[in-house]
């Protein structure tokens, strides 16, 4: 008798997860749950990669570790520091063998012959050269010692000094920025990254004037009755120095006495009115912090970063000298801000200010400053491009959307885009289109040529379970432009990786995170890094897509693909194998399983046990994983055995790791036999 011949379906992984629609509906490749992986930027699942504390200090990822031949006579024990006796040489040590020792914070220099010593105490002789991150009998124990270094470097990094969660982190110019409140809770404190840790920046000390004169000028000396100061940054608020009518504050240096209320002189000439003395500048606590980066003049070196964060004032920063911004508000706490053509945008309640053209510090009406009233309480900006290619600021409120025409105050004009749908704060970011939050899921608002400039649209309807749960829990929002991604992040610690491939939805995917963010910011540098920091509720920074864990702690991920039918949705089939295409840069082992006929009860599969999921429980099935074992080839085929009669399978694979790399799974080839119509 004739036997039918086994026949092959190949399906790309694609789409994301898909939680809502029917299953006959759905392609092989989706994901019906999913966990720690994100839709790769050239197709397939990629496991996401890790993230680490950061704090300017040399990373974990960067850690490296030497193997060391000995001859051990005496204990050596994992966290001791040892030494070589001629070299001089230390180290870290991270991992005992019976004729090797695992170093890190060393270099491969240890002498041949010498002494190791563990305090004082002699402990053993190098019996042969010691090998740069080298030792390891198999793959993956060299990816175990390249996590254990990266632990001894990652204990050294500290958290921002002071209370409470990160209230904000930026990257400007090359340093790192974050802002705590301090340790008694009574103000906040601005940090700086270092090779030595977090570094508080001194904010100097301001004082008010009046009708100052062309000749006050920075880097001068002010001076009355014999009192000076270094003048740091002159800030007109309104008039002009050149007109000899104005007002406005000094950002000075550390005084050499008390000023007071009068007359008083700056070399070169300079003359002006002090309104009292000088104060320390301080920043209040709590808030939660926004910021761009923009130049509003016409040189190179005037790139400055802007904060709000409602609570205090804005302010200007250039990586020196902090400016505090007087808005004339009532209560001059603005909450949001944004740099839109050639204007310094804020926002406190229901109104919105803009300052004078190239004027950050000039919120007057003669100075050009105005106010717009939006009637909802603003949640945010985001300068967009409309249809015709010119510029354009979303304004977005609880319940509504403006759209802010024009290239100046003289013909700036407010249309209204939606009376239903606006946004939730720090959510707001642009990565070809712009996207946003709202209470349904994430809109995105695209350039048309339709009357108004703009459509909107939700991307995360194929999750929606997922977001409607932690619809009024979102923390910030970030891009990752080296991987076409849009983020957003929510205080019960999870994720959403939306992922873009030329400007279309490729897939959502969710993300646990081990730590809780407060806020999240994504910055390229000008050399093209990227650089997207976190500040965690727990007080670290912590910077992503570095590393092969979440700080240390193992990346959970798995995938449960859409039951594939093979064409035939009842017809009967003999699963034989299931091959997987893989991809990646290092050394992973995976576990792989599967469901038949839906899960069926009626059928011959395991009983199943309940695990939870960030959206629906997943059914594992109980009998012995199979296991795949990956040596970091930069393409690979993996073969998982299968054995079952169904009508339909779905394919399960997962991963639980601290030490493995990211990796990519491209497709699947499912081997089957053909049987029967179901009756």
């Amino acid at each position: 008798m004739q036997m039918p011949a086994t026949r092959f379906d190949y399906f790309p992984l694609t789409g994301g997860l898909n939680l809502v629609s029917p299953p006959l509906s759905l392609k092989p490749g989706t994901a019906i749950d999913a966990l720690n992986f994100e839709v790769g930027i050239d197709g397939g699942y990629t496991r996401v990669a890790g993230y680490e504390r950061y704090s300017g200090q040399p990373a974990p990822s960067d850690a490296q570790f030497v193997g060391v031949p000995v001859t051990l006579s005496d204990t050596v024990e994992v966290g001791d520091e040892i030494e070589g006796d001629s070299s001089g040489l230390t180290g870290t040590v991270i991992k005992v063998s019976e004729d090797i020792i695992f170093v890190t914070k060393a270099t491969a220099g240890f002498t041949v012959g010498e002494t190791l010593l563990v305090g004082a105490s002699p402990v053993g002789e190098v019996t042969s050269a010691a090998l740069l991150n080298g030792g390891a009998m198999t793959l993956a124990e060299n990816a175990e010692l390249f996590a254990l270094a990266a632990n001894v470097y990652r204990a050294d990094i500290g958290q921002v000094p002071g209370s409470g969660p990160v209230r904000g982190a930026y990257h400007y110019m090359g340093t790192s920025y974050a802002f705590r409140d301090a340790s008694d809770g009574l103000s906040g404190k601005m940090y700086k990254s270092s090779s030595s840790g977090w570094q508080e920046v001194s904010l100097g000390y301001e004082v008010n004037f009046s009708n100052a004169n062309t000749s006050v000028g920075e880097g001068d000396t002010l001076s009355q009755s014999g009192v000076t100061a270094l003048i740091k940054r002159v800030v007109v608020e309104s008039g002009t120095l050149a007109s000899g009518t104005n007002t406005g504050k000094l950002i000075l240096g550390t005084p050499s006495g008390a000023f007071s209320a009068g007359a008083a002189s700056s070399t070169g000439g300079g003359s002006l009115t002090l309104d009292a003395d000088a104060v320390a500048i301080t920043i209040s606590p709590g808030g939660s912090y926004e910021f761009a980066t923009y130049n509003f003049t016409g040189s190179g070196q005037t790139k400055r970063m802007y904060g709000a964060n409602g609570v205090g004032r804005m302010f200007e920063f250039d990586g020196e000298i902090f400016v505090p911004i007087k808005t004339g508000l009532p209560v001059d706490t603005p909450e949001h801000l944004a740099t839109h053509a050639n204007y310094l945008w804020a926002s406190y309640k229901s109104s919105v200010l803009y300052s004078g053209v190239g004027a950050p510090y000039n919120f007057t009406a003669i100075g050009g400053a105005a106010e717009i009233a939006v009637g909802d309480f603003v949640t945010g900006f985001l300068p967009v491009v409309g249809g015709d290619g010119a510029q354009a600021l979303a304004i977005f409120a609880n319940n509504r959307t403006h759209i802010v025409y024009g290239s100046s105050g003289a013909n700036f004009n407010v249309a209204m885009l939606s009376g239903e749908a606006g946004g939730r704060a720090r959510t707001m970011r642009t990565i070809g289109d712009s996207f946003v939050y709202d209470s349904l899921g994430v809109r995105r608002l695209s350039t048309t040529l339709n009357f108004g400039n703009f459509t909107q649209a939700q991307v995360t309807n194929p999750i929606r379970p997922f977001v409607l749960a932690r619809r009024a829990q979102a923390v910030g929002a970030c891009v990752s432009r080296h991987k076409d991604q849009y983020r957003i992040f929510f205080a019960d610690g999870y994720a959403l990786h939306i992922s873009l491939n030329n400007q279309k939805v490729s897939g959502n995917m969710p993300i646990k995170l081990a730590h809780v963010m407060n806020c999240i910011e994504s910055v390229e540098t000008d050399t093209g890094d990227e650089f997207i920091l976190g500040g965690g509720t727990d007080g670290y920074v912590y910077r992503f897509e570095k590393g092969t864990s979440f700080d240390g702690q193992a990346i959970s991920a798995f995938l449960n693909l859409a039951f594939a039918y093979q064409g035939g949705p009842r017809i009967k089939k003999k699963f034989r194998k299931a091959v997987y295409e893989f991809s990646g840069l290092g050394y992973a082992e995976l576990e792989t399983s599967y469901s038949l006929a839906y899960a069926s009860d009626e059928i011959a599969n395991p009983i199943a046990e309940v695990i939870e999921s960030p959206s629906r429980p997943v059914f594992w099935d109980s009998f012995t994983w199979d296991s795949f074992f990956w040596d970091g080839r930069s393409l690979a085929q993996m073969i998982q055995k299968l054995d079952g009669s169904a009508e339909n399978i779905s394919l399960i694979l997962r991963c639980t790791s601290a030490e493995y790399p990211s990796f990519t799974i491209h497709s699947a080839i499912i081997h089957y036999t053909p049987r029967r119509a179901l009756r």
